[in-house]
């Protein structure tokens, strides 16, 4: 037998062990027999450096001396090698891994581990004991696999180490900030430590009987123990996978519905039926649902626009033609008795005599025809709102720009600030929203109100509005009315006394709302010829490339 490549070499007693059960060794594996009745000692046809031992049996201590000589000359040397290596990566821990958890795996390390912590804590510690709890015993009991001990010397760490590497695979030991020494140890033999000249005072071993899953529990152990040392020596670490919503979204972000489901089946079946199951799979076990509910969102619902200052497609509001101190927005003043006002787009953002700011007060729609700009002007009108609010901010200053209110991100979302402008280009309240109906007018009170905002329900998720959100409608209707049925007909040309004999819900939308129709298009004919020219030009380099030459379509 070549033994130089053995980790493990086992020891196999004959004879009769009384009521002791006996670990069943196959009778072609590498073993030296050792007969229980025999009065002469087992030769050792191995180097002792090669490996360590394993007696089968707990009744060891029953057998004869010259027997018992032979088992403690093998114990020389720590049961598992030392694994070695020049990198700890992927595979290596795979190929070491000692424990499997939810959370993460243990591996050996290629050499023991010291070191120093700071902010030691008991409280997991004794949470573990809480829930799962310590039989304590005055002798080593062999008949365990865990065992953690304490011992009175801090100077003895070294010897205890030591001693715990012969009986042990995972070895650990330390000093809490109490000046208390412990020790922790899973056992692969039934020898006894030596701990000759050793004062160990305390043996503990952890409630593991009838535990479903006692790797994810010693991890824990093993985790909270940590946490109480201050100094220690272990031949082991954690490994934690970064398992996150998003590791798994971006996993899955290429595969059919059928890829997906078939990874979800595989993950639960390893969960389920294996304590070995990885991180990975026990997250999607436990949180499948409500992944594929996210996925089936982020697949449906499209990414909101940001709008920025640097977008060359965005012109300068002062370009437009009629000029802003010329495009006027009409609304009913309801302080007056429902008269009806002007403002110019100009007094919208600022009015330079008055210094009045409309957009703290209202929500502007533009309506008219298509083909007239109004989506550009919105936008113009964001930027320049979002440049006047965001001057001091530390990023450069964004409006949003959507289509529909699902379109907005989730509330909470950092782009869901005060003064944050939003552009609701073409929005329908009157139309079906796919599956859900069409705006209420909760929803259009919500929508229109820049001072203080609000909340209301999306198709996945609740919409929140912060407070001074400057909002700007861009429309195809022709008035107030084909904009959004619940404003009355004619809201323009009423008399006062009609006005104010709406209803309450009626006059709360006619507050919050002020109307700007174009009476044409108001980018000059010229500003269009030189932004069309300029994205030629900026397409054309990349356009020689592709069609010209040995590309050239015939």
């Amino acid at each position: 037998m070549d033994n130089t490549s053995q980790d493990l070499i086992v020891i196999r007693l004959r004879g009769s062990m009384g009521s002791t059960s006996v670990r069943p060794v196959p009778p072609e594996s590498d073993a030296i027999d050792i007969d229980a009745h025999s009065q002469q000692p087992a030769a050792v046809p191995f180097p002792l450096e090669s490996g360590g031992f394993e007696v089968v049996g707990a009744a060891h201590h029953h057998l004869p001396d010259e027997i018992m000589d032979t088992v403690e000359a093998l114990a020389v040397s720590p049961v598992v090698n030392i694994p070695s290596a020049d990198t700890v990566d992927t595979l290596y821990i795979a190929n070491h891994t000692k424990l499997y958890s939810s959370v993460g795996h243990l591996y050996i390390t290629p050499t023991p581990t010291s070191g120093t912590e700071d902010g030691a804590s008991l409280a997991d510690f004794q949470k573990f004991n809480e829930t799962v709890g310590f039989d304590q015993s005055e002798t080593y009991n062999v008949k365990k696999r865990w065992h953690i001990i304490q011992f009175s010397n801090a100077q003895d760490k070294d010897r205890v180490y030591q001693a715990l590497s012969v009986v042990g695979d995972i070895v650990g030991v330390g000093v809490d900030a109490n000046g208390h020494c412990s020790g922790v140890c899973r056992a692969t033999s039934y020898a006894i430590p030596n701990f000759n000249g050793i004062r160990v005072y305390k043996y503990f071993t952890p409630k593991l009987h009838g535990k479903k899953n006692t790797d994810e529990l010693m991890c824990q152990c093993l985790l909270a123990w940590g946490k109480t040392l201050v100094s220690y020596c272990v031949n082991f670490e954690f490994h934690f996978p970064n398992v996150t919503i998003e590791s798994v979204m971006s996993e899955w972000a290429n595969l059919t519905n059928d890829l997906v489901q078939q990874d979800i089946l595989e993950c639960r079946v390893q969960a389920k039926k294996s304590k070995h199951a990885n991180p990975r799979a026990q997250f999607i076990s436990e949180n499948h649902v409500d992944l594929v509910k996210l996925r089936k969102a982020r697949a449906e619902v499209p990414e909101f626009a940001r709008l920025t200052p640097s977008d060359d497609s965005i012109f300068p509001v002062q370009q437009y033609d009629p000029a802003p101190s010329q495009l006027m927005a009409w609304y009913r003043d309801l302080d007056n008795g429902g008269e009806r006002k002007e403002f110019s787009i100009r007094s919208f953002l600022r009015d330079p005599d008055t210094l009045a700011k409309m957009h703290l007060s209202f929500a502007l729609v533009t309506h008219g025809a298509p083909k007239f700009a109004k989506t550009l002007l919105a936008k113009s009108i964001a930027i320049k709102l979002a440049m006047m609010h965001q001057s001091k901010c530390d990023h450069e200053p964004f409006a949003l720009n959507v289509s529909t209110v699902e379109e907005l991100p989730r509330g909470g979302d950092k782009c869901i600030q005060s003064v944050v402008p939003v552009v609701m280009d073409d929005l329908r309240p009157n139309e079906q929203r796919l599956s859900r109906p069409p705006h209420t007018i909760e929803d259009m009170k919500v929508l229109g109100d820049t001072e203080v905002g609000g909340d209301m329900a999306g198709r996945y998720k609740e919409v929140h509005f912060a407070h001074t959100m400057p909002r700007i409608f861009t429309s195809n209707a022709d008035d107030p009315h084909s904009f959004f049925r619940a404003f009355p007909e004619n809201l323009e040309n009423m008399t006062n006394e009609e006005v104010m004999r709406l209803s309450n819900d009626q006059l709360a939308l006619v507050k919050r709302y002020t109307f700007c129709k174009l009476p044409r298009c108001v980018i000059p004919a010229a500003l269009q010829a030189a932004h069309q020219e300029r994205r030629n030009n900026a397409l054309e380099e990349v356009a020689a490339q592709m069609f010209d030459g040995v590309n050239a379509i015939p």
